[in-house]
């Protein structure tokens, strides 16, 4: 019964985050539409795509940098510099 309460006591605070969630999905995948029929107008497509990805890896290997400096002693080895230019050729 208190394990019910609980729950029940929980449900509001997930309720609250679900509507902002969904908003950040709806404004962020929808903005990727329009970025990419704004840029078919100007670039071509692979280069697009290309620049698309370039940028994601950056961004997301900025993250996981940050991420190590926060907690060092927990963060997986970085890739060597011949696994990265084996993934280039990928």
């Amino acid at each position: 019964m208190d394990e019910l309460r609980v729950l029940s006591a929980a449900a509001p605070r997930k309720a609250a985050f679900l509507v902002p969630a969904l908003l950040a999905c709806y404004l962020v995948w929808g903005s990727t539409y329009l970025a990419i029929r704004l840029a078919l107008a100007s670039f071509p497509p692979f280069f697009q795509m290309g620049t698309r990805f370039l940028a994601a890896g950056m961004l997301l290997m900025g993250w996981v940098l940050w991420r190590r400096v926060d907690a060092p002693a927990t963060a997986a080895p970085l890739p060597t510099p011949r696994e990265c230019s084996s993934a280039s050729w990928a």
